[in-house]
């Protein structure tokens, strides 16, 4: 009659330790490398957890990055190519009279707000830009929060361009019974929107 490997593995190791006097000892190291497997299986469970809690932090900081700069060079790209082929304070129709691209200067906030206030926008860019950064880089954050707060730098970034290089920002999107805007303008807006947006809807309690 042929015998298991490892049942004479088991009846040896059972029968040394009786002759040792001790016959709980076998028991207890069947015990112990019980609790060792579950302590190995929660360290391994807690390294892969702090691993993707790590790869969703860089993850939403490089969506951060990655949405402001394409707003930035959006609004750029945009405002180049009005100032190169729109004549400054004359109008391009594109859907008759509702919607028309033109090409002014405006020294205030967004939508024409509080004209001949460049240098407190100016430094306000400065401040909330840096502000930004230094919140994503200290917090991690979803990633949509971290995509909706690069839009606001995208658009902080764009219009604070113009304003250290040209002392005006260039706004060219005319809706007639809207102040004109541009791209900048448009993302930060956005991103205001949608962060109330999601403020309120993690306060609203659920049904």
């Amino acid at each position: 009659m042929r015998i298991g490997r490892h049942a004479l593995t088991r009846a040896g190791a059972s029968r040394r330790l009786h002759q040792d006097g001790d016959p709980f000892r076998y028991a207890r190291a069947r015990t112990r490398r019980w609790f060792r497997r579950r302590a190995d299986d929660a360290r391994g469970r807690t390294d892969l957890d702090r691993h993707q809690a790590t790869l969703t932090v860089t993850t939403g900081r490089v969506v951060f990055v990655i949405v402001a700069l394409t707003v930035f060079v959006l609004d750029r790209i945009t405002k180049s190519i009005v100032a190169a082929q729109i004549a400054y304070g004359t109008e391009v129709p594109v859907l008759g009279h509702v919607v028309g691209l033109t090409n002014v200067r405006n020294s205030g906030a967004a939508f024409g707000i509080a004209q001949a206030g460049t240098a407190i926008f100016t430094l306000a860019s400065i401040v909330v830009a840096i502000g930004l950064v230094v919140y994503v880089a200290r917090n991690p954050g979803t990633l949509w929060n971290d995509a909706v707060l690069g839009l606001i730098l995208g658009g902080t970034l764009g219009n604070g361009f113009d304003r250290i290089v040209y002392g005006t920002v260039t706004d060219f999107i005319n809706f007639h019974f809207w102040p004109v805007f541009n791209v900048a303008d448009s993302a930060i807006s956005i991103g205001v929107v949608l962060m109330i947006a999601g403020y309120l809807l993690r306060k609203t309690p659920a049904a």
